[in-house]
């Protein structure tokens, strides 16, 4: 089929439109706000049952670690659909490696569909053990972050330390396929608490991979005020060194948050094509992308979020903050998509992603 030549001008202004209308919107209520990142849980199914993985929670994911995801022509359906608005995209689990079609989907994403960025965050376990049977996803991403912390340290001695033993080879594999490897690290409340925990963490991992983003472990509810403000001082370090702008409020300040929350920017699609609205303080299964747009199904929701039910978590802080940065925000853009052409070592380059793309497994 031949391609029609105006289609890349339509997608360039279609992308150009839904930007310039996101500054405006994170300014404005009133204007709608189209989603520019999308995470899309392709399975639910892994090879691990961390202690905090909240897929063992029924009220998120009702069939636990069983569910295989959707076939592979109607997981492309969902990644068209997410594309009338998206312009980042991270694919996640589960374990999106054990996705049958992972390699397929993203070469998708990336040459049929165009997505400025397309990431994956992994627990590594199968990647690093055999990299060169991952030639083709590599080829189809920019960016890949291995989640790795204190908890899975202790939980997984063995398996840990064999992904410990594979990461050079698979950072060589990174730099060849030019594609960034970063760390994800989900920091409990105690560790919060204890920064020197993580850091000492961190830094085991740190010659392998360009940042490390420290993300407080998910919970429904508010986290407290002093652990926010430790993993932010953790990520300047770690992660967003580049970001001085924000910082939290002295005190707790519920209208704060509100005001800084805008959980449309970034959407979550579950393992049956579904879109997470709003959050994981409020969230249920708005309808599927198959068959719906993200607008119809925003939009149908009758109530609209942020509201006076939330408690202000705080977690859109980094993205929306961004957004109303103008100088910043072009920047991390124009980084990102300089990305895929950097190799993924530390003393090349820092990636400044984690920040916008945030919250993983």
């Amino acid at each position: 089929m031949r391609a029609n030549p105006t289609e890349p001008i339509l997608r360039f202004a279609r992308d150009v439109r839904n930007l310039v209308q996101a500054f405006v919107a994170v300014r404005s209520k009133r204007v709608y706000m189209p989603s520019l990142f999308g995470h899309y849980t392709v399975n639910s199914v892994c090879n691990l049952r961390c202690s905090y993985c909240y897929v063992g929670q029924p009220e998120i994911f009702p069939q636990g670690f069983a569910n295989p995801g959707l076939p592979l022509n109607r997981a492309k359906q969902v990644l068209s659909k997410l594309r009338q608005e998206c312009l980042f995209l991270r694919f996640l689990g589960g374990e999106p490696t054990l996705y049958q079609g992972i390699a397929e989907l993203a070469r998708y994403a990336k040459e049929d569909l165009h997505y400025w960025h397309t990431s994956l965050i992994t627990n590594g376990l199968l990647l690093a053990r055999h990299p060169e049977r991952y030639a083709s996803l590599l080829e189809a991403l920019d960016h890949i972050t291995i989640s790795i912390d204190r908890t899975r340290l202790d939980q997984y001695p063995r398996e840990m330390a064999r992904l410990e033993r594979s990461l050079p080879v698979l950072l060589e594999h990174c730099r060849r396929h030019r594609v960034a490897l970063t760390g994800n690290y989900t920091a409990t409340w105690d560790e919060l608490a204890h920064p020197e925990w993580i850091e000492r963490a961190v830094e085991r991992f740190s010659p392998y991979f360009a940042s490390t983003y420290i993300m407080p472990v998910r919970l429904a509810g508010k986290t407290p005020l002093p652990l926010l403000k430790n993993s932010l001082a953790l990520n300047r370090r770690h992660s967003v060194s580049g970001w001085e702008g924000f910082g939290y409020p002295e005190t707790e300040e519920v209208q704060w948050y509100r005001e800084h929350c805008d959980p449309k920017l970034k959407i979550k699609i579950d393992a049956d094509g579904c879109l997470v609205y709003p959050c994981e303080n409020h969230s249920y299964a708005a309808g599927s992308l198959e068959s719906h747009t993200i607008r119809e199904l925003w939009l149908g929701q009758p109530v609209q979020y942020p509201n006076e039910s939330c408690m202000g978590c705080g977690k859109q802080r980094f993205r929306s903050h961004a957004m109303k940065h103008l100088g910043a925000s072009l920047g991390i853009v124009r980084h990102i998509r300089r990305v895929g052409a950097s190799a993924s070592a530390r003393h090349v380059h820092r990636v400044k992603l984690s920040e916008l793309e945030g919250d993983s497994h």
